[in-house]
Order: C-alpha cells, then structure tokens, then sequence
C-alpha cells in the first residue's frame, strides 16, 4: 500500500507539489488569525442560575431554592452535568451542555424551565452573564464599621459601577447587606377606632406613592411636559398620604 502511494506520488509530481502547497498557505493563514490567548477557553457550554434570598441559611438555600431549580432542570435537553454550591443567602446552580448545543438555545431552555418553578415569596432566580466558567476570578468583602445598608449602596452604587464599566468584565455581583426600605407599622387598634382595615393603607400608599405623566401643553411657541411627582422620597411623604376622611378631615398614615 506504501509503495502504491509513492509511486503514485513520484508519477503526479506536480499534482502532488500543488497540493502541498496549498497546505502550507492554508497553514500560514490559520496560524496568523490564530487567537493566542495565556489559558485558552475550552470549556462547554454552560448557564448559571443565581438566586438571591437575604437573611437565609445556607441549609434553608439548598432546601428550598437549590434542590427545586436542580429537580427542574433534570430534564433539561442537551445538558450533560448539574452542579450547585448553596451560601448564606445565595444560590447558584450551574449546568454543562454538550459541545452542539448553541448558547442562546442552551439559556432559552433554562429560562423555559424557570418559568415552571415554584419559589418563595419576593425570590426571582435569573441566568448568570455570557461568559466563561474560568472567567470568574476575584471575590471580595467590605468590611467596615459603616452600617450594612450603607455597605450594600457603595457596592452596588459606586464600586459595581466603576468596575463594570472596565473592558472586559462581564458581570459583578454582589449579595449580602441590607436594602434601604420605608415601612409601615400598622396598629390595629387605630385602624379599629377610625373604621379602616389594613387593606385601605395598602392601597392609599400604592396610590399615592407613583409619578404619572399629564402630557404637554403648548403656550407661544414654546411646548411644557406636565409631570405629576407622586413618588415618596421620605418618611414624611408616606406620612401625609391621606387614608380616608372623617366629618371632614384627613386621616393620615
């Protein structure tokens, strides 16, 4: 067989060198658009789901929000490994799809089974950025004697910006600390003595707690945008939304 193909070889000579140069010339113009990379990327395709519920165990993370997305997506297409680490309030389960399976389709089939699971109340899961699994490379803490909901605003107001606004980072995220909130303390008693049930402040503070927009009105040869400004910017708004009345005067939360 060896034989056959050298004397084919020597009989074909130019065929034989025209060839081979068409190699080498393929050669050097792969090699020139060759990506030269310190750790190349080879790994599968691959989805995170990251789950955020603050305050919670790490047990509880895994019982309630890790198991159930993990049941979910067994029966996902195309995927071939399931792993998931639960913390202290966090959540991430990450699933490998086989080499075929484009990354869009991989995500539309997560996200199409999301849709299917039941979570605890105020719990939205959602799909990790675009990026490599090696791509994550650097955790950090703030600590400091400042309160945790002033931690968690620089975090997500000052250094998440800054950070992702460099070339090349896809995504940070942070969990942990506390969301500034306004809340409302009902006492019942009150609500007794004028008459009111929890369900009227609920819907006196979802009222009055919105901007809106009125359209624009015209004078000269000038255009005014008329803009109502509802929303609470402190406690005193939320203090003088007005419930109901009584023999003609407001009853305020």
């Amino acid at each position: 067989m060896i034989g056959k193909i050298v004397r084919f070889s020597l009989r074909q000579s130019a065929l034989i060198l025209f060839f081979g140069i068409v190699i080498v010339v393929g050669g050097v113009l792969a090699f020139r658009d060759l990506p030269i990379e310190a750790y190349p990327d080879v790994a599968d395709v691959w989805v995170q789901i990251i789950t955020q519920w603050p305050g919670h165990a790490a047990e509880e993370m895994e019982r309630q929000i890790t198991v159930p997305i993990e049941v979910e997506m067994n029966g996902i297409p195309h995927h071939t490994h399931l792993r998931s680490v639960s913390l202290f309030g966090l959540s991430v389960v990450t699933l490998i799809f086989d080499e075929v399976t484009p990354t869009f389709q991989a995500r539309q089939f997560v996200l199409e089974k999301l849709a299917g699971i039941t979570m605890p109340t105020g719990v939205q899961p959602s799909l990790g950025p675009m990026g490599s699994p090696i791509g994550q490379f650097y955790w950090y803490i703030l600590d400091s004697k400042r309160p945790a909901m002033e931690l968690k605003d620089i975090q997500d107001w000052e250094i998440g910006k800054r950070l992702k606004a460099v070339a090349g980072i896809a995504e940070v995220s942070s969990f942990g600390g506390t969301v500034k909130q306004f809340q409302t303390l009902i006492d019942p008693l009150a609500l007794a003595n004028y008459g009111l049930s929890t369900g009227a402040v609920v819907q006196a503070l979802s009222n009055n707690n919105q901007n809106s927009g009125g359209g624009f009105i015209g004078h000269g040869d000038q255009t005014f945008n008329i803009r109502g400004v509802g929303k609470a910017d402190n406690i005193a708004d939320l203090q003088n939304v007005i419930i109901s009345q009584k023999n003609g005067t407001p009853i305020r939360v």
